[in-house]
């Protein structure tokens, strides 16, 4: 009889231990699944390319960073491209995110480096914001800085 017992014991721990495993392997999936985004993400990049990140930047992982950042952007999210010095230029328009979009956003990694003078942060961020309005809503809307 102790060893029928011991065996009952055994096929329950391992009963318990399997369950344990399974609910910690569920809650992990449930977890790992993307949270949901809202509908109207507005991202700007806005990225310096002043004389001065020849220096703060000389490997210019700025230029890196913009395909990358394209292909982190939901579809169907509003996003585009300014790069700033003495002046600011807009190389990818405020758009829907889509395959096309992406390809312009690397290849407008090439037009970013260190040519210009000054660094107007102010107008540039200005520049990309020029369509807000007061009033509006913008708790989607967000601006990534690159300097």
């Amino acid at each position: 009889m102790g060893q029928s017992l011991f065996r009952s014991f055994h096929m329950l721990l391992a009963i318990l231990l399997l369950s344990v495993a399974w609910m910690v392997t569920a809650q992990a999936q449930e977890q790992s699944q993307a949270p949901e985004l809202p509908a109207d993400i507005d991202v700007r990049f806005v990225v310096d390319v002043s004389g001065s990140m020849e220096r703060t930047d000389p490997g210019n992982l700025r230029s890196q960073a913009v395909p990358m950042l394209a292909e982190l952007m939901p579809e169907g999210a509003r996003s585009g491209l300014w790069t700033f010095a003495r002046y600011v230029n807009m190389l990818v328009p405020l758009e829907e995110v889509d395959d096309q979009w992406r390809q312009q956003m690397r290849d407008a990694r090439s037009q970013i480096g260190a040519p210009g003078q000054y660094t107007h942060i102010g107008r540039a961020l200005e520049t990309a914001t020029e369509d807000f309005w007061p009033g509006g809503d913008y708790d989607n809307t967000h601006l990534v800085l690159l300097t």
